[in-house]
């Protein structure tokens, strides 16, 4: 059983350096920007949800005096330090969702301009250059709980109830409940950052610049310190990384440098080791750099980094000299995400901050997965950096006229009004367990009737042992009596609201050991059970009212001996929620809902990968079409299938199924091919890898649905296999353009293609390699253009009693490509945001909106009206460059590419911007077209009495997206 408590507290004299340490998704600290550079490893990145649409200004205050420290952030509240008029420094709290001040405490007149915070569970420390102090926030007050003085040179860190505050030669160590100094100390300068390299080790690594043994000149590395040995009262341990050898050659005398340094822990799949900053610079053969990198394993090296790096997924981001977005790995390998002049107009430069895998650089915001800028909001004046993010959706901005500025996500909390408002209409409501009984009713609620079920036209009626009951059928998810299944909806809405009961489950769980963490006096392990409890789908409200508690809460003297039974307690927990998520894929079984029960067993594996029960149940979920069903690990390659089977309401295609015979060569069964059934798909992949295939049975089928939510499906008819549309996907481009069909090989530059001939697209994986196709165009996408062709050609015309049949010299063809186009745009990101149709942000609109702008569009006359004869002959030699204000990309477009963006952005705003009136003229042209009534002046059949109206009309709304 996989513990978080040994997670947590992976010795029993640390209860809680593991989420701190790892600075990884998980941890009573991970979600707090606490200290300085994020947290206590010091990469800039929390995990609390970010802003990932344009967000709106949700408060601005101006607090008294000059701010004199960076704010930090814990449980939804603001902490800062003020210079008020007398000189006197004010710590001060705000609430982070709606700028409301909570409480005000003067400490005392000072001249040191040298103030830095760190906030832990209510406890605030405030470090000067000669006093530490901790204070006790209570939510409207602060109460002082102790006070040492020293000298002290710059920003404290946190290591479990360790403080670590520098001074002029190392670092003093404090307990930070009650301010006990220990008697062994720390060596090393600069802003000190820790990890787990080991299971039971936790490592605090500072700056340290020296000779070392043989090798000439001086040496930057980390000085490392076994947390555990110092609770020992050990000597310090100074030992390199790795096997010992020295790193990064620097200037001698360059150790006065290191109070301004900062250390920070890069994990990834490429390695691991440190990122030091150093705000002074370090000199090296290639001149002075601000940055240096030091593997665990490996040679070091200096780095242009301007700014201290944020670091995501093993890599640090930060600003080169030019103010180039740089990415740099561990090993030292660089690469120029965006040059300078290509970043945003408007956009800030500075240390950047990340909230999940959201950059914020400020002013704006980059989704490093997808490389997207996702939005840029302008403050009026300039700002000091970072943004910090204060919560979930919420990130505030220090503006150099010394105001704070909160942006919240749209659908943030805004105002203290609104925020009262919203928890009170959005309470929890109590989800239903899961279900349980023999016979009876499902709802859609996810509730429960138990009894005789008995079905009455559309209605049921279940006896219970007080009354029969109706139940409407609309309301039904599942009805079974006597063991048989009377009604049942798709295995995919069983499972939506299965899961939700099973997540409730678990917060449940989670809820009650967290309520034992605190009974048993071990607080930083509640604060971990807590995190977890969120993961699980737990209210921010709920969690903030539990958050609560840990307020001034103080570890037991003998907490390390309470901790195994804490441990053993959170194995009995999570093991009782398997049980009841086993219970329901039980239920599930007894209904025929295997796929749904298996959907159900996957979650369970998130509490116990290795559980024997949990395989040995899905091994009797496994569909007998399941082609991996003889292997002896097919109950975890099965659980891997059944999310994306489940989301695609998918089947697997049997070995006799009929569908096989429109399969020949290496599309059969035997040579290896892979067949499944959608609602709207019969997919055959060469590919059996789930974590691509899965995604494109998903997005494959959401971009039909998504057409059929535009376009309407025609007059009302099932589909059967013989609508479903034919999809093959090859396992590599190779294999792609070997294949010989009707119509000869696949386009050499393309990743997809659909074949009227044939009705079939077909696509490849892609091998890795350089994406050549125009705006980073990638395989999910190329999915949803060519399905669209699909759809429309083969499904869509048809069900109005007429084929398709547009000539290559009719006007209007591009709504053909316009029409793909804005369909696979707004799948991009649409697990994140939902599949809206309404994204104003993506490429297509960017694109076409600098294009227009620069005069290098088509005019609307001409693009109208053009055929695909005159788009067949369109240049592929680039025309222009475009840099995308929502991608940190600058592309190379040439006529044919500018043809494809500008026609994606013309449908979206026909189809989406200008109301029903427009969108009912546009699906008739689309008609029109496809059955060969096209006319010239398309813009009389769009609704404009002239081309000039429809461009100039057109050219306002791309105006508001630039």
């Amino acid at each position: 059983m996989r513990t978080i408590l040994s997670v947590l507290c992976a010795t029993a004299a640390l209860l809680c350096l593991g989420p701190i340490a790892r600075g990884a998704d998980d941890g009573v600290g991970a979600r707090h920007w606490n200290m300085k550079c994020g947290g206590a490893d010091r990469t800039s990145r929390v995990t609390c949800e970010p802003i990932r649409r344009q967000p709106i200004e949700a408060w601005r205050i101006k607090p008294e005096g000059a701010i004199v420290c960076e704010p930090v952030v814990w449980g939804g509240t603001i902490f800062l330090v003020s210079r008020d008029t007398q000189g006197r420094n004010v710590l001060l709290a705000y609430d982070a969702a709606t700028g409301e001040q909570r409480a005000r405490k003067v400490v005392l007149k000072s001249t040191d301009r040298r103030v830095n915070l760190l906030a832990w569970q209510g406890t605030v420390v405030m470090t000067e250059r000669e006093t530490v102090r901790a204070f006790l926030f209570k939510g409207t007050s602060f109460k002082a709980m102790w006070k040492k003085a020293g000298d002290f040179s710059g920003h404290p860190g946190i290591c479990g109830d360790l403080l670590l505050v520098p001074t002029s030669s190392d670092f003093s160590v404090y307990g930070l409940r009650r301010g006990k100094e220990l008697t062994a100390t720390v060596g090393g300068s600069g802003l000190i950052a820790t990890t787990y390299p080991r299971p039971q080790s936790a490592l605090l690594a500072s700056a340290s610049i020296g000779n070392h043994f043989s090798f000439q000149g001086d040496w930057l590395r980390p000085r490392l310190t076994s947390v555990e040995e110092l609770h020992k009262r050990a000597p310090t341990i100074t030992a390199a990384p790795g096997d010992n050898r020295p790193v990064t050659p620097v200037e001698r005398g360059a150790s006065s440098k290191l109070s301004n340094s900062v250390v920070a822990r890069m994990d990834g799949a490429d390695g691991s080791g440190w990122f030091f900053w150093c705000k002074d610079g370090f000199a090296g053969a290639k001149g002075a750099l601000n940055g240096a990198l030091v593997p665990d394993r490996g040679e070091g090296g200096l780095a242009d980094a301007r700014v201290a790096p944020a670091i995501f997924g093993g890599q640090a981001y930060t600003f080169n000299e030019k103010w180039d977005l740089l990415k740099i790995n561990v090993d030292g390998r660089y690469f120029v995400v965006v040059e300078a002049k290509d970043q945003p107009k408007g956009a800030w430069r500075g240390r950047p901050s990340i909230a999940q895998n959201v950059a914020y650089f400020g002013n704006w915001a980059v989704d490093l997965t997808s490389k997207r800028v996702l939005w840029v909001h302008d403050f009026g004046e300039d700002i000091k950096l970072p943004a910090i993010p204060s919560g979930d959706g919420l990130v505030v901005v220090r503006t150099k006229k010394g105001e704070l500025v909160c942006l919240a996500s749209p659908d943030a909390a805004r105002g203290a009004d609104a925020d009262a408002a919203t928890a009170t209409a959005a309470a929890e409501v109590a989800v239903p367990p899961l279900p349980r009984a023999m016979d009876g009713v499902l709802l859609r609620d996810g509730s429960e009737v138990a009894g005789t079920v008995t079905q009455k036209g559309e209605d049921f009626i279940v006896t219970t042992k007080a009354a029969p009951r109706t139940v409407a059928g609309a309301d039904v998810l599942v009805a079974r009596s006597g063991g048989e299944v009377l009604h049942a909806a798709t295995q995919r809405d069983v499972f939506d609201v299965l899961r939700r009961a099973a997540r409730a489950t678990a917060v449940r769980g989670y809820e009650q050991l967290f309520e034992r963490a605190v009974r048993m006096e071990i607080p930083n392990a509640a604060g971990g059970v807590l995190e977890e409890a969120r993961a699980w789908g737990m209210s921010e409200r709920r969690a903030k009212e539990l958050n609560a508690q840990l307020t001034g809460k103080r570890m037991h003297p003998n907490a390390n001996l309470r901790l195994p039974a804490l441990e053993r307690r959170q194995g009995e927990a999570e093991a009782a929620m398997v049980t009841e998520i086993l219970a329901a894929a039980k239920w599930c079984i007894r209904r025929e809902l295997k796929t749904a029960a298996a959907g159900l067993l996957s979650l369970a594996t998130k509490l116990d990968a290795n559980s024997t029960a949990i395989a040995e149940l899905a091994a009797t979920t496994i569909p007998k079409e399941f082609p991996d069903r003889g292997f002896p690990d097919a109950p975890q390659r099965w659980l891997q299938w059944a999310p994306y089977v489940l989301a695609a309401d998918a089947q697997f295609l049997g070995a006799d199924d009929p569908a096989w015979k429109r399969c020949e060569g290496v599309w059969t069964r035997v040579r290896g091919t892979i067949g499944f059934r959608t609602p709207r798909l019969l997919l055959f992949s060469r590919s059996q890898d789930a974590s691509i295939i899965g995604p494109c049975l998903r997005s494959g089928e959401a971009a039909v649905e998504g057409l059929m939510q535009i376009l309407g499906d025609g007059p009302a008819r099932g589909w059967t296999d013989k609508d479903r549309l034919d999809v093959r996907i090859h396992r590599n481009r190779k294999e792609y353009l070997i294949e010989k069909t009707v119509g000869g090989t696949a386009p050499k530059w393309s990743a997809g293609y659909y074949a009227p001939y044939e009705n079939i697209s077909r696509f490849h994986v892609p091998d890795g390699g350089p994406n050549r196709e125009p705006l980073g165009r990638g395989l999910f996408k190329v999915l949803a253009h060519e399905l669209t062709h699909h759809y429309v050609d083969s499904r869509w015309i048809p069900s109005f009693g007429v084929p398709a049949r547009r000539g290559a010299e009719a006007p209007g063809f591009w709504i053909v490509e316009g029409l793909a186009r804005f369909i696979e745009d707004q799948m991009v990101d649409a697990d994140t945001r939902g599949l809206t149709f309404n994204d104003q942000t993506v490429g297509s609109i960017d694109s076409t909106a600098q294009m227009t702008k620069d005069r290098n569009a088509f005019p609307l006359k001409t693009l109208v009206d053009m055929t695909q004869g005159t788009f067949a002959r369109l240049s592929d030699l680039p025309k222009c460059e475009v840099t995308l204000r929502r991608s940190l990309q600058t592309f190379k477009m040439s006529p044919r590419s500018i043809f494809y963006e500008q026609s994606g952005a013309l449908a979206f705003w026909l189809l989406r911007m200008r109301g029903d009136k427009s969108r009912v003229l546009t699906i008739r042209y689309i008609r029109d077209f496809y059955t060969g009534r096209s006319t010239k002046a398309g813009w009389k059949r769009l609704g404009f009495t002239s081309a000039g109206e429809m461009g100039t009309a057109f050219a306002k709304f791309l105006q508001t997206v630039r």
